[in-house]
């Protein structure tokens, strides 16, 4: 007695090869630890990781010509940020998240460089709703370098302005690197840096 073959239609054919590109992807999905499709994505797998949130996410910034983000939230009184960069071809990774308190007041929130030659480095500035402008300057003091930086922006995102500053070129300013290579320090978890900020805002005319 022969076997009987039973021959799928063409739909069922789809949808027999739909569901094995499915488990396929899940498998694969698995084998790199679940990581996510897009920088968000892994933004909401760290904070899951570290028990907090979800936040208000506000802004995701392109850094380091486009190879890695920078995500910004808020969650009440805390400022999040988050370093994300692709893994693999589709997948995408949180390395690092910080957790800043906010004051209530004007205050700037230094992160980490935006640039792959460490010359621009980025501020968060706690701002009033009316203002669009902010400046300041962070006076950074190791062993007695006294080293400063002068920061301005206008790019407002939810209760912040984003600021940038330009470092020199040159020996001293060069401690300031590997202390504002990552958003924390992978020893003590949160920067201890011997630095002073002083920033104000202003509402400028469009």
């Amino acid at each position: 007695m022969k076997p009987v073959r039973i021959r799928l239609s063409r739909p069922a054919k789809t949808a027999r090869n739909l569901l094995l590109a499915a488990l396929a992807l899940l498998l694969w999905r698995g084998f790199l630890g679940f990581p996510a499709f897009t920088p968000m994505g892994a933004f909401r797998q760290c904070e899951r990781r570290q028990m907090v949130g979800p936040a208000e996410a506000l802004d995701c910034l392109r850094i380091r010509n486009g190879r890695e983000r920078l995500i910004l939230a808020q969650d009440g009184d805390i400022l999040e940020a988050a370093e994300v960069s692709r893994r693999g071809l589709w997948a995408w990774e949180a390395h690092w998240m910080i957790r800043a308190p906010l004051d209530g007041q004007v205050q700037a929130i230094p992160l980490l460089w935006e640039d792959e030659q460490n010359t621009t480095l980025l501020f968060a500035v706690a701002a009033p709703p009316e203002a669009n402008w902010a400046e300041g300057t962070m006076l950074y003091d190791p062993k007695g370098l006294a080293i400063s930086l002068q920061f301005s922006g206008d790019r407002r995102v939810g209760d912040f302005i984003i600021a940038r500053a330009q470092r020199a070129e040159n020996g001293e300013t060069a401690a300031l690197v590997s202390d504002f290579q990552r958003l924390r320090d992978e020893n003590d978890g949160w920067r201890r840096l011997d630095y002073q900020i002083s920033v104000k805002t202003a509402r400028r005319p469009d």
